[in-house]
């Protein structure tokens, strides 16, 4: 059995046993209106787990249906993510590569004394440059940015493959009694649609981010590579230009959006949770 259906078998259970709660705290000869008022209460959410699980179906259909609306899906998203992670992959690599190449040279042009003005100007570019400067922050900034895609392809996995498991989980939190998963249950109901909805697009707002910065996604990085093929200085001066734009379309955008999504999943869950007092059910008792 796979978890999200032992997770729904459970949240039956649960819901017909909060239900039968809420029959007995309703019928109970106590004339307290503090412990009688959980009855409708346990009642009303019962059958609103009831009615969550009734749907389970529909709503992943629904979440896709909506992202085949918006013209979006996964597997274009993901594409666009490995092909993002393997280009930086491969510039990282690079600067890496350069970098231990360069450095008997800086080694060299630190050793080597000389009185003439020239020779020592060249030198203190090379240091400027190779020995510690430009590069290893270009270096830095790359691993920066390599994090970001890592944490987005994790996150992103989470949601597509555990889309299933996490809706369920959430319907089975919400269906304990007394409410007390209620709202982590929505929580999770919430998150896991809108990023199930909200994240494929996010990988359209990078690469346009990108092209609006440097031109098609990638050139930056092959006239990067052939022009060090011939001059070492041209790579470093084209990265100071290049990874200012992939640090602002792989890093700033991806957290821009992924807190907008986490704002509008804060706003749908309280609908979530609040929906249940919204049933037509008696809410409070003449005692």
């Amino acid at each position: 059995m796979e978890a999200h259906s032992a997770f729904l078998i459970y949240a039956f259970y649960l819901a017909g046993l909060t239900y039968f709660l809420g029959v007995l705290f309703y019928a109970l000869p106590i004339p307290v209106e503090g412990v009688k008022r959980w009855g409708p209460t346990l009642i009303k959410d019962s059958i609103y787990s009831l009615v969550w699980l009734s749907i389970y179906n529909d709503v992943i259909y629904l979440a896709k249906y909506i992202l085949y609306l918006l013209g979006f899906s996964w597997t274009g998203y993901f594409d666009s993510i490995y092909l993002m992670a393997t280009a930086i992959t491969a510039q990282f690599v690079f600067l890496e590569i350069m970098k231990s190449m360069i450095a008997p040279v800086t080694s060299i042009t630190s050793l080597t004394t000389t009185t003439t003005t020239s020779s020592s100007g060249i030198s203190s570019f090379i240091k400027l440059f190779f020995g510690g400067g430009y590069l290893n922050i270009e270096i830095h900034q790359t691993q920066t940015i390599l994090l970001s895609l890592y944490f987005i392809i994790i996150l992103s996995d989470i949601i597509y493959y555990g889309m299933p498991w996490l809706l369920s989980l959430g319907i089975l939190l919400m269906s304990l009694p007394f409410r007390i998963g209620r709202s982590a249950g929505a929580t999770i109901i919430s998150s896991v649609l809108v990023f199930y909805i909200g994240l494929p697009e996010m990988a359209s707002f990078m690469n346009q981010q990108f092209i609006h910065g440097i031109g098609i996604f990638g050139i930056g990085i092959t006239i990067s590579a052939f022009v060090a093929m011939t001059n070492p200085i041209g790579v470093i001066t084209t990265m100071l230009f290049l990874l200012p734009v992939e640090y602002e379309s792989f890093v700033i955008v991806p957290i821009a959006y992924i807190s907008t999504l986490i704002v509008i999943s804060l706003g749908f869950d309280r609908v979530i949770a609040e929906s249940a007092n919204q049933f037509p059910f008696p809410g409070k008792l003449i005692i």
